[in-house]
């Protein structure tokens, strides 16, 4: 299916709506086919998308909205095993028919709406910078990940107790694993981005209303990769119960912080490092697999902080005391509220912090 452009337009309708939707490049297209598995493609893309509704009762509702979208596309394609769609339970013997794949991408999309609805007068305001995605997943393994841009966030009015303004500067998220019980380890992957978090006054003065706190925006980076293997096939679900009362369903070999960054309110925390785990031996850390490795963090401004929540009467000073002590024992200063930390475990299962033994 394909079309240029669609174009629906309405007014008059006993003098409440008036509105305008238009569709460009509209296009969409569908497979089938049944033998073994049950196959099925699907694409769709869908242009510029433009709607303004102005809509007035003469009575409880009178807004207007427009919705300004530059467009979207998605290719998926799924394979099932033909079991699945004649019982509710899945068949393990059939997991190698599972297959699923989805490509899509968002293009920059505004919004907003002005008025009163049902009585309550507000606006909202949303605008995106778009992004794509993708998922791969099999009953072998999974992977995912999702990149967006700027996106923004505003709302007043419509029972809502204080203006709303949120707004973040770049995001992405990223997983991928082994869903299959295996005798060897697979990768294992994790990745978060979130930067450029931003709050208006509105909400921040909720408990920094002194503005004491320094309202940089927030970010949280995290990226870790390892190897590891499910003790259990996740997707068949007769052995749900079993995963529910085992205390490893997922069993590592290691783990790698190949990056930590964790910045606001004046301070930011930084690290990387990695582990090797033993999963013979769970006696030494209270049936936790033995690590071996080190981890280092870098951390700025935490002091600063503690002060200021002291001063803001936020924690105790009996709170903030034993923090500070806990970052004495873990950390060594090396410059104006700058602190690092090396933490290491060793093979014999002696834990150190910057050469210092703790255990």
């Amino acid at each position: 299916i394909e079309a240029g452009l669609v174009e629906f337009s309405g007014d008059n309708f006993g003098s409440i709506f008036e509105g305008l939707v238009t569709f460009a490049d509209v296009g969409m297209g569908v497979s089938m086919a049944v033998g073994d598995t049950f196959e099925m493609t699907y694409d769709v893309g869908l242009g510029q998308t433009t709607v303004g509704v102005q809509v007035d009762d003469g009575d409880y509702d009178d807004f207007t909205a427009h919705l300004d979208a530059g467009g979207i596309e998605a290719e998926m394609a799924m394979a099932l095993p033909v079991e699945m769609l004649n019982n509710d339970a899945f068949n393990p013997t059939h997991n190698d028919d599972l297959a699923i794949s989805l490509i899509y991408g968002v293009a920059p999309t505004t919004f907003g709406l002005v008025g009163t609805i049902e009585g309550d007068t507000g606006a909202i305001e949303y605008a995106s910078d778009g992004g794509d995605g993708r998922l791969v997943m099999s009953s072998q393994e999974v992977e995912l990940d999702s990149q967006g841009g700027a996106m923004s966030f505003a709302a007043s009015g419509f029972e809502i107790p204080f203006p709303l303004r949120l707004a973040l500067e770049e995001t992405g998220y990223s997983l991928s694993m082994p869903l299959s019980k295996r005798d060897t380890p697979a990768p294992v992957t994790f990745g978060l981005n979130l930067r450029g978090l931003t709050m208006g006054d509105a909400l921040w003065n909720l408990f920094d209303p002194g503005q004491q706190i320094p309202r940089d925006p927030v970010t949280a980076v995290i990226d870790i990769s390892g190897m590891g293997r499910p003790m259990f096939d996740f997707l068949d679900p007769l052995q749900q119960m079993y995963i529910d009362q085992s205390d490893m369903p997922f069993e590592f070999t290691e783990l790698s912080l190949n990056a930590l960054e964790l910045s606001g309110g004046g301070a930011d925390v930084t690290g990387s490092g990695g582990f090797t785990f033993d999963n013979s031996d769970l006696q030494s850390f209270g049936g936790m697999p033995r690590p071996t490795g080190e981890v280092e963090f870098t951390v700025r401004g935490v002091n600063g902080l503690i002060s200021t929540l002291i001063d803001m009467g936020l924690i105790g000073s009996e709170e903030a005391m034993g923090a500070r002590m806990a970052l004495g024992m873990l950390t060594v200063p090396v410059g104006d509220d700058v602190l690092q930390s090396k933490i290491g475990i060793s093979e014999d299962g002696q834990i150190f912090a910057n050469g210092q033994r703790l255990k």
